[in-house]
């Protein structure tokens, strides 16, 4: 099943999603756009929109992965880094970007991680 048959108006080979806290809007990136979802009418609002000037402060254009979290920010992740979004200021938070290698998997330094080789 492509995405684009159980969600009118998006892209079938999107980056990340997302559903905002702050408003309960679906979010769907693809490249340096999102396209904005409406649960509760099951419908995409028109067009698409630039990533970097909608979402202060995250201005890498594309998106790997995103989530909510329980306090109540939103959080972005491209290639190694990552950057927190608050909800409610509507901005990343100063301090951002930070090595998810560290601050999320306990890495002892900040860098890129080494591939695994076969």
């Amino acid at each position: 099943m492509r995405i684009a048959d159980g969600w009118p108006g998006l892209p079938d080979d999107i980056d990340a999603a997302v559903v905002w806290g702050r408003n309960g809007k679906g979010y769907f990136f693809k490249g340096t756009k999102y396209w904005r979802y409406l649960v509760d009418l099951d419908m995409t609002e028109e067009g698409n929109l630039d990533t970097n000037t909608y979402w202060p402060g995250y201005n890498q254009g594309t998106v790997d992965a995103a989530f909510q979290w329980s306090n109540g920010r939103t959080y972005f992740f491209k290639d190694e880094l990552y950057w927190r979004y608050n909800d409610a200021n509507d901005r990343v938070e100063s301090g951002y970007p930070l090595w998810t290698t560290r601050e999320w998997l306990g890495c002892p330094t900040n860098g890129p991680t080494v591939p695994m080789k076969n």
